[in-house]
């Protein structure tokens, strides 16, 4: 193969000298070209030689060619070879992960990696070594059980590749003295050829100012330029330009590309710098032809003489984006979105189904309830640390009660075989349903402390016992005489024992030791106590063998839940009869007879008389009542809402709340809590407890918000970030305790320093306690120095005296679940924001260091800007959705193109620019970033998920996969664009909502429908509520906007809207607005204890039809035209009280 034509990518690296570190100790120094020409080498720090290249995205290299200086002391070939920087690649093809669990596969970066050997075969000619690679395989990397799981180099989308994808290279010459060396040349994969561009400036005549510029190329090279096509008065000097008036003008390029390329790192860029903003196309776009539609520049390979007007009408025509089409579609509701989007199916989350959380606020033992009334505990799950599990003598790592009804029995693992649902969503009690062959059974299940409720919120200590009350109803449903069988299966299996209403383990029924002895007994030292069965003196109660009566016992199944994951003998004979695993309890009912069974299965392991008394003497409906009087008083703290026609809404809205405060944990020896991302399995993250905490704030539950916010006040500094940072001091970093002093930061993302400090802002503004400022004063101010220390150390220029693209940014490190260390925008745009925002509150207490950190906090936003227009201009345009093309922000500073997978591009995507406060809601490059998002992103196979985009374009796009981590619905609102905020508040809800329980999954990964991740998933429901809150009441720059994202259809005739006590930062506000639209009349009843009355109060009323306001009163009194904008109503200095009546003609 001749090698010449291939891209040689050594031209676009930095030459570097490595160290064989790691992560923060890894080190890369220039190499500086020789006074004599040529290449140098620098010494190996494990001795001998090295030449180096580094690049900020992978290259695909397929070998080296080394030219030494003539009568060089060169090294033998097989002293000299070749590593590359690895850890991710070769990683799994996308198309092996199921739909969006594409979006987590690993990439590779600068600094968490390891100098890998290329094998190879070197060839000599003259004074030239080439050095050409095997394809890759097993022996030199194998990636998969350690990134991506056992085998995934086979499933690599580069199996068996002949190049190496890398961001860095070295040649290593293991030698005495350094070779001299004329050229290295490195034989990239894709092949250069020559092609042609036409640039047209003005020739849709959508601008018709002067124009100044200039046009590069990356990845290739300008070959000739021509300006044939300029008129009189334009000028050009080398590849800059200046026309006085664009106006149809051409310029033509000959220029070199790249075919055949493999990544995003090796494809050929055009980039055109004007005075009116920078952008890059891809070379592969540009023969379809490229236009940008908001600078009226064109590009294109067309030679066929075809004006260029002519040509862009051709690209436009017909073409309407998703963008542009909601603004004109029927406003979403969530009964559109339930229609069209697929319901959450109970039994396809893994691994147990859909289950909820049977716990107490603070408590950190917790019980589940599948969907189909089993109960179970997982210690892995339930996060235990040090004496946790003392008293949970279990059989394994989790505790399964199963029930089964009926003869056969049935264990209802279908989605239909039984209904469950919550009485009163703010109340944690479930009900069960189902009918088995004409018998009904109804089980009510809740938690319980053992020791009695306690008051709310924060008085427990962590480590209280709980334990689980059960009543199940049975009814017989017909006119014949029916015998009920009720089996309990416990799971990992027991020997079993009933006595005296006391169901109890023996021993572990495990796996014999021969094929005989297929079974076996490992007796306990005493007796557990498992559960305690009520049966009112009615039926009978006996353990039983898996084989008596045809009872098939779960817990004898090999594989199950995978416990027995070692046993391969899936054809396992039965236990033998003489084990009793199961309790069976039969009743016979006379016609229509109901008849009640009550158990109570505790927490802890209880042996003792004294516990099994306890136990006992706990009673049903007292339990019942407590619970219910407990749970009622916290939501009595709570504010409230009603929505009309919206059952749905309101129920998730009374049952958020206390999901956060039963995840939440009291670790019993420092007394703080953690706030998990979930109740079960994932520790804490920072940025989504602040999601949990703010929605606490926003709805009045401030004692208990301050209480989660003091444990990140006591931890700060002792961890540190995830990066490439100098010090923890001053970080604020999400914390798990184990029961002593020590910490451990599960995830480390380094989003949790901005989340947090925008938190503890929040938490002052909605309170508007200043005395808590002042005790947290000092946890802001050095939060805010370690921002300002941290990011002095990128603040450096390159070889050429240019900025380096990270410019002023945090160091490079770890986003959220992705691992690989970048300068992330999301991770800045959140850290200034929470800058910004710290130094308004300091503010108003007139902290000494308020000024100055507002005014570093600007600098800093300054730089974001300034590295975002700086990658901007080097990001390829993408389509509009219109025909034409639009800039495009990438992720982090380093990038050209996309990043890998929609948790990267989308859901910590730039659009965090905007909550970060660096990017303007309402400005151009928010525009682009929400156009690309709608067009490209939402509904894509990489980067969102496949619709049918004829028919469900509408209601399943908007949104992320997991649809809480993106915060466009805010974005919109603050556009003021509430067509979009609802459409993409809506869809969030149809796609998450588990619409029996109020509870959403973490995300439908695989599939509408198809939910994965663990419950409850307290992040992404509280932020869920703080985008529902916002429709309501939103903070704005003048004051604060009431409805400003409210349906239409709450304001249909005979309507009636609510809500009380939702804080803001002027004080708490409460709102009812009655519909008449029938008589042409709406009526709005404000009641607000303003701490400060706003400067300005914007009231939205939304016409059902989209009628404008005629005349508006307020306290009797009109108010002037100049107060009325639409839908808006506005309010100078606003009362406590205000009674509005809105007239239509």
């Amino acid at each position: 193969m001749d090698f010449t034509k291939k891209f040689d990518p050594s031209d676009w690296a930095r030459r570097r000298a490595f160290n064989n570190g790691t992560k923060t100790a890894m080190r890369a120094v220039p190499i500086p070209a020789p006074a004599g020409g040529g290449l140098a080498c620098a010494p190996l720090e494990s001795g001998g030689w090295q030449i180096g290249w580094e690049w900020d995205q992978p290259r695909d290299i397929r070998g080296v060619a080394v030219s030494f200086a003539p009568g060089s002391n060169r090294p033998e070939a097989a002293a000299q070879h070749v590593e590359y920087w690895q850890r991710a690649w070769p990683t799994m093809h996308p198309d092996h992960a199921p739909g969006a669990s594409r979006g987590w596969l690993p990439v590779d970066d600068a600094f968490d990696g390891r100098w890998t050997e290329a094998y190879g075969e070197s060839g000599e000619q003259g004074e030239t070594r080439t050095f050409l690679f095997d394809r890759v395989d097993i022996n030199e990397v194998d990636n998969g059980s350690m990134w991506q799981g056992e085998g995934a180099y086979y499933k690599s989308a580069d199996y068996n590749a002949r190049f190496r994808r890398t961001l860095k290279l070295r040649l290593i010459f293991e030698y005495r003295e350094a070779p001299r060396l004329l050229a290295v040349r490195l034989i990239g994969e894709p092949t250069a050829e020559e092609a042609d561009c036409e640039i047209w400036f003005g020739s849709a005549g959508r601008v018709r100012d002067g124009l100044s510029g200039s046009v590069t190329v990356w990845n290739g090279e300008i070959r000739a330029i021509s300006d044939a096509g300029f008129q009189a008065g334009d000028t050009r000097e080398g590849h800059a330009f200046k026309l006085n008036e664009a106006a149809g003008q051409m310029l033509s390029l000959h220029y070199t590309r790249n075919r055949g390329t493999r990544c995003d790192g090796d494809r050929t860029l055009l980039q055109i710098a004007t005075d009116r903003g920078s952008f890059s196309v891809w070379a592969d776009d540009i023969q379809n032809g490229v236009f940008m539609e908001d600078f009226d520049i064109f590009l294109t390979e067309s030679t066929a003489q075809i004006p260029a007007a002519q040509q862009i009408a051709a690209c436009l025509a017909g073409k309407r984006s998703i963008f542009d089409r909601v603004a004109g579609h029927a406003e979403q509701t969530t009964e559109n979105a339930f229609c069209e989007i697929p319901a959450m199916d109970v039994t396809r989350q893994p691994p147990y189904g859909r289950y909820v959380i049977l716990g107490w606020s603070g408590v950190r033992q917790k019980f589940c309830l599948r969907y189909n009334g089993d109960v179970f505990a997982n210690k892995k799950y339930q996060k235990v640390t040090l004496r946790d599990t003392a008293r949970t003598h279990w059989a394994g790592g989790e505790l399964h009660f199963r029930l089964a009804t009926g003869d056969p029995l049935d264990y209802r693992e279908r989605a239909d075989a039984s209904r469950q649902f919550m009485p009163d969503a703010a109340i944690p009690v479930y009900v069960t349903e189902w009918l088995d062959r004409e018998v009904e059974y109804t089980q009510t299940a809740f938690a319980t402390l053992l020791d009695g409720p306690v008051d709310f919120p924060g008085v427990v200590a962590g480590d209280e016992d709980l334990a689980v009350m059960i009543r199940i109803g049975i009814r017989n449903a017909s006119g014949d005489r029916r015998t009920a069988r009720l089996c309990l299966d416990v799971y990992p299996g027991e020997n079993l024992a009933i006595r005296d209403g006391e169901l109890l383990a023996l021993g572990r029924v495990v796996p014999g030791d021969t094929v005989h002895n297929t079974w076996a007994v490992q007796s306990y030292d005493e007796e557990l106590l498992r559960a305690n069965i009520r049966t009112g003196g009615k039926g009978s109660l006996r353990c039983i063998s898996a084989t008596e009566e045809g009872v098939v016992s779960f817990a004898m199944r090999p594989g199950s839940y995978g416990l027995y994951d070692a046993d391969s003998r899936t054809h396992r004979v039965p236990i033998p009869a003489t084990v009793t695993s199961a309790l069976l309890y039969s009743v016979e009912l006379d016609p229509y007879e109901t008849h009640d069974v009550d158990l109570v299965i505790p927490y802890p392991t209880l042996t003792s008389p004294e516990d099994k008394v306890r136990i006992a003497r706990l009673s049903f409906d007292e339990e019942k009542r407590k619970v219910t009087e407990f749970w009622q008083s916290f939501q009595d703290r709570s504010a409230k809402l009603k929505l009309p026609a919206e059952d749905q809404l309101n129920r998730f809205f009374q049952a958020v709340p206390w999901h956060v405060a039963m995840t939440a944990m009291r670790d019993p020896n420092t007394g703080n809590f953690i706030v998990p991302a979930a109740t079960y399995v994932y520790g804490a993250c920072g940025n989504e407890a602040s999601m949990q905490i703010r929605m606490l704030d926003y709805l009045g539950q401030h004692e208990l918000a301050e209480k989660y916010l003091d444990g990140y006040v006591a931890s700060q500094g002792r961890i540190g970030l995830d990066g490439n940072f100098q010090s923890k001091q001053g970080a604020l970093v999400a914390v798990n305790y184990d029961g002593r002093n020590s910490l451990d930061g599960m995830f480390a993302y380094n989003l949790d320093h901005g989340y947090l400090l925008s938190c503890f802002a929040d938490h002052y503004m909605l309170t508007g306690d200043r005395q808590w400022l002042r005790r947290v004063a000092g946890t802001l101010t050095e939060g805010c120095e370690f921002v300002f220390r941290e990011r002095a150390a990128t603040q450096l220029l390159d070889e050429n005296g240019e900025k380096v693209p990270y410019y002023g940014l945090l160091p490079h490190g770890h986003l959220e679940d992705n691992p690989e260390w970048r300068c992330w925008f999301s991770v800045n745009g959140q850290a200034c924001g929470g800058v910004l925002r710290v130094a308004k509150a300091l503010a108003e207490i007139d902290h000494q260091q308020a000024e100055r950190i507002l005014a570093e906090g600007i600098r800093y936003r300054d730089d974001i800007r300034a590295a975002v227009v700086r990658a901007m201009a080097k990001a390829p345009a993408v389509p509009s959705g219109r025909g034409g093309y639009i800039p495009s922000i990438p992720t982090h500073a380093e990038i050209r193109g996309r990043d890998w997978g929609w948790f990267r591009q989308v859901a910590y995507g730039p659009l965090h620019l905007v909550y970060g406060l660096v990017l303007d809601p309402a400005e151009k490059l928010t525009t682009w970033i929400l156009n690309d998002l709608e067009d490209n992103l939402f509904l894509s196979r990489s980067y969102g998920r496949i619709a049918d985009n004829e028919k469900y374009w509408f209601s399943r796009g908007g949104i992320a996969i997991q649809s809480n981590l993106l915060f466009n619905d805010l974005v919109y609102l603050e556009r003021k664009e509430p067509e979009r905020a609802l459409r993409a508040l809506f869809n969030n809800f149809a796609q998450n909502l588990y619409r029996d329980i109020s509870c959403f999954t973490e995300h439908p990964v695989p599939e509408f429908g198809h939910g994965v991740g663990p419950f409850f998933k307290t992040p992404d429901e509280a932020q869920f509520l703080v985008f529902l809150r916002n429709h309501l009441v939103k903070e704005t720059a003048s004051g604060l906007s009431l409805l400003p994202g409210a349906s239409r259809d709450w304001f249909a005739d005979g309507q009636e809207l609510t809500f009380e006590n939702f804080a803001s930062a002027y004080g708490p506000v409460s709102l009812t607005s009655q519909s008449s639209v029938s008589q042409g009349e709406i009526r709005v009843w404000v009641k607000a204890g303003w701490r400060r009355a706003p400067l300005e109060l914007s009231l939205y009323v939304r016409h059902p039809d989209r009628r404008i306001p005629a005349v508006v009163t307020v306290n009797g009194q009109p108010l002037g035209a100049d107060c009325l904008c639409g839908d808006e109503i506005r309010l100078a200095d606003p009362g406590r009280e205000l009674a509005i009546i809105v007239r239509y003609d």
